[in-house]
């Protein structure tokens, strides 16, 4: 959905939604969070990983917002 979004957003047939691109990110994050779970490392040292991956997500997330809303993209 989020790329087929994009795809029609840069072909001038349509907007981005917000409500998508948040929605890929708590897909990556739950993914994220399962594979770090699978991990053989302490639960602490799993919450930190999951943290972190969880933060750079995000930030990927603003990142993709801007780009989106600076090119016009966006809805």
């Amino acid at each position: 959905m989020f790329v087929d979004e994009v795809s029609k957003a840069f072909n001038g047939c349509g907007k981005v939604k917000v409500d998508t691109v948040k929605g890929v990110t708590e897909y990556f994050k739950a993914n994220s969070e399962v594979q770090i779970r699978k991990a053989d490392c302490s639960e602490e040292e799993k919450e930190r990983l999951i943290k972190d991956a969880s933060d750079r997500i995000v930030q990927g997330e603003v990142w993709v917002l801007g780009t989106l809303a600076h090119l016009g993209y966006l809805e």
